[in-house]
Formats: C-alpha cells, structure tokens, sequence
C-alpha cells in the first residue's frame, strides 16, 4: 500500500497526490507493504538541485524545488522531476542501489503516462 501527502504550495495539489501514487503503483508493481511517501514542494534548494529523495523500506522523503537560482521552474519540469524522485522512493523500498540511470530513463515516459493535466 502506498500513502503519498505533499506539503508546500503547489497548485493542483489533489493531482499530485494522484499521479504521485500511480506513478508508485507503475514503477514499484510489487510494493505490498506500506510505503509513506512526502512531498515536499520548497520555494529553492541551497545546491541548486531540482530535487532529491531520501529513505528507505517503509518511508521517502521528496522535496522538488519551485525556484533554481530564483528562475521559476515551469510546472511540467517540477512533476518530471517528481517523476525523477519517484524512482528513486521505489529503489529505496526494494532496497536497490541508488540508480540515476534508471530514473533519467524512465521520469518522461512517467510523466506522459501519468500526468493528466
């Protein structure tokens, strides 16, 4: 099961929240424990990253930046990069190594399947 929450402000938070859990549900098809995951949207990050995930079996934290260098990032960009991170939650759950390969490879097919909006 997975449970998925943003925080921060984001427009079209409800749809989010969705395309979040059905990316999980494509990538981690074999997720049966819980697995929580947060969302956090922040207006920058101090490295200057679109966005990082950290966690584990049970839990990932998501923040994606709104802001690189105080240029607003356009929405599109911000779900592919929660699409990036997405992936990397699924490696942290099946405890598979951190893979940036994969996540490059997979976050704009994710986002064309999944994003409704």
């Amino acid at each position: 099961m997975i449970a998925v929450q943003v925080f921060g402000k984001i427009k079209n938070k409800k749809s989010v929240i969705e395309y979040a859990e059905n990316v999980l549900c494509d990538v981690g098809k074999n997720i049966t424990e819980l697995l929580e995951v947060d969302i956090k949207f922040v207006t920058q990050l101090s490295s200057g990253d679109y966005g990082y995930c950290l966690g584990d079996e049970e839990y990932a934290e998501i923040v994606v930046a709104k802001n690189i260098e105080g240029v607003p990032v356009p929405y599109r960009e911000m779900m592919v990069t929660l699409a990036h991170e997405l992936v990397h939650a699924k490696q942290f759950a099946f405890n598979e190594e951190c893979c940036e390969i994969e996540c490059h490879d997979k976050e704009e097919s994710l986002f064309e399947k999944h994003w409704k909006n």
